[in-house]
């Protein structure tokens, strides 16, 4: 029985296993106080200094070649310079698109205006006349003569029987409608009519009241009035009022895209005759026929330092074809009008003489 005191003992060891469970518990706080994140955080700083120090190394690096060559630095501010100038130019020019801004004169004062004489005193000739001190002389150098009705009524053409009607100049205009009024044709409210160029649209004010809805026009290039016409194609029947010359190149695009049209004859257009050469400083050319009709009086021409101005995109192509050089073009931009872009060239030219002057 005496055995049996040494099993107590052993229960007794038990109780520190306990006390060492207890200690363990503050273990897992000492590792979260421990904060090596922050730590990291601050390493991000260094990195700023090293972006400065990249600044630094590129400073030193510049700075030497501008202190050894100031020769050299000098000859590339002047090449810059240099290369300033033409571009400063060609803002100034506006409607002078040619490089040849060197053979511009330093003033012009007669303008030949190739058209008849606008009728009334308050025309934007006449006020740039006065504005700009240039004296404006108006000889055509086709003469037009409308087609008899007689003459007309053989091609079988009723004008009322088309829903749209394309001009390309003032003339098709006055003798479209000139053949209307004779053979007692009124056209419909709902005709629409296709115009080169605004100018030509709202000179239909004469024969119509003008309503945006019925009356569509183009900047004056051929291009944009071939995208307006290609809108309406499917919807429209179209006439093309022209005279014996035909009406350039209207009819082929026409043709080509399937349009259902019709060339109208409805007046012609006869060469003048010039015995003399023209002194003026400046030519205008309002069409390519009248383009062909100088040059039929004048095989000979040399341009020299005449000054030119084209009204309309063909008419242009034509005398870069010839290769003479437009000084001013419209319509253009703003430049809706040959008085426009002529008034526009005058202030080009009188602002050149000022800069020559100092």
């Amino acid at each position: 029985m005496v055995a049996k005191k040494p099993v107590s003992k052993k229960v007794v060891a038990k109780k520190p296993v306990l006390k060492k469970a207890v200690p363990a518990k503050p273990a897992p706080k000492k590792a979260v106080t421990v904060k090596p994140v922050a730590k990291k955080v601050e390493i991000k700083k260094p990195v700023i200094k090293k972006v400065e120090v990249k600044t630094n190394k590129i400073i030193p690096v510049v700075v030497p070649k501008t202190l050894k060559n100031k020769e050299t630095e000098k000859t590339v501010i002047a090449k810059k310079a240099e290369i300033k100038q033409p571009i400063v130019e060609d803002k100034k020019v506006g409607a002078i698109v040619t490089p040849a801004v060197v053979a511009l004169p330093d003033s012009f004062r007669t303008v030949l205006i190739s058209q008849p004489e606008p009728v009334g005193e308050k025309t934007p000739y006449h006020d740039l006349a006065k504005k700009c001190g240039l004296r404006f002389d108006f000889k055509p150098f086709l003469t037009v003569e409308g087609i008899p009705v007689k003459d007309f009524r053989k091609a079988r053409i009723n004008p009322g029987e088309y829903s749209a009607v394309i001009f390309n100049s003032r003339n098709a205009i006055d003798y479209f409608f000139k053949i209307c009024e004779e053979m007692r044709v009124k056209m419909a409210q709902e005709t629409k009519y296709f115009c080169a160029s605004e100018t030509i649209a709202l000179y239909l004010q004469k024969y119509i009241q003008y309503r945006k809805r019925k009356v569509f026009y183009g900047d004056g290039s051929i291009d944009e009035l071939k995208s307006i016409l290609t809108k309406h194609k499917a919807d429209e029947k179209f006439l093309l009022p022209c005279s014996t010359l035909g009406i350039g190149p209207f009819p082929e695009f026409l043709k080509k895209n399937g349009f259902v049209f019709t060339e109208a004859v409805m007046y012609k257009t006869v060469i003048a005759e010039f015995k003399k050469d023209f002194t003026h400083d400046m030519i205008t050319f309002f069409n390519p026929e009248g383009v062909r009709a100088f040059l039929k009086n004048f095989p000979n021409f040399k341009q020299g330092s005449k000054l030119i101005g084209a009204f309309g995109e063909a008419t242009q192509k034509l005398l870069e074809a010839e290769k003479l050089t437009i000084h001013a073009r419209a319509p253009l931009g703003e430049i809706k009008s040959m008085s426009m872009a002529i008034e526009k060239l005058a202030g080009e030219v009188q602002a050149r003489k000022k800069n020559k002057g100092h």
